[in-house]
């Protein structure tokens, strides 16, 4: 509660959100969830309910702040049979960037940069501590500026590791209704700051790494970053620029 707090979003905001898609209506959706809040249910009867709406259809959940914590991404073990787990990925650099650019408050007297670099190396490292107790077969990795550059072959993937047939629809992410609508006056919209101002996958923040400087060296993140395969011009050389 109080991280949402912070980031100005309101708990439930993602849920109203889906019932608003699933219900076809506002109201039947803050209903739904007054009476859940009143009758106390559990994370894992909501889910459950939400995955009985959706059906035919896959559940999927979203949010980087799960990754905060690890035993909060070991809880999908228990809620769930067997799910399945898309892992994206993205280069240091441009992460830490967009958390100084966006404000990120990290709370007084922090450096906001290395706030960032601490929040970047944290998840991750939380992230791939909990797959690496899960099959293989049930989690699929996928780097951020793969995606931006070649998103039919690296979607094409996707779906075929969650057993759907591709469709030429998710390669337009941006057409239709759009998840980060805001679903109450004065509330922050949900997920990328930037979204509605897109229309297509954009290859060019695939680079933009390429183009960042930090005010400092990376420290805690370098081995995380190194484990994925990222190159760090900045701590190496900053006159050279190297694959991100």
């Amino acid at each position: 509660m109080e991280r949402y707090r912070e980031l100005g979003l309101h708990p439930a905001q993602g849920l109203e959100r889906a019932l608003i898609e699933l219900l076809g209506s506002g109201t039947d959706a803050r209903r739904r969830i007054e009476a859940w809040t009143h009758a106390g249910l559990e994370i894992s009867t909501v889910y459950s309910i939400l995955g009985e709406l959706v059906a035919p259809r896959r559940l999927v959940d979203k949010s980087p702040f799960y990754a905060a914590r690890i035993d909060t991404l070991r809880r999908a073990e228990r809620q769930f049979d067997r799910p399945l787990y898309i892992y994206l990925f993205r280069h240091p650099y441009t992460v830490i960037a967009s958390l100084v650019r966006n404000r990120f408050r990290p709370g007084p007297g922090h450096d906001l940069f290395r706030a960032g670099e601490s929040l970047w190396t944290r998840s991750n490292t939380n992230i791939l501590r909990f797959l690496s107790a899960i099959q293989p077969e049930r989690q699929i990795h996928v780097r951020f500026e793969n995606l931006a550059r070649e998103p039919a072959p690296v979607l094409t993937r996707v779906c075929s590791f969650l057993g759907v047939a591709f469709e030429e629809a998710v390669l337009h992410p941006y057409a239709g209704p759009r998840m980060t609508d805001g679903v109450r006056p004065g509330l922050a919209a949900l997920g990328d700051v930037d979204f509605g101002q897109r229309e297509r996958i954009d290859p060019e923040p695939a680079d933009r790494c390429r183009r960042i400087r930090l005010p400092i060296p990376l420290t805690a993140a370098v081995p995380v970053a190194q484990t994925l395969g990222y190159a760090l011009p900045f701590e190496t050389d900053t006159a050279a620029v190297r694959s991100c």
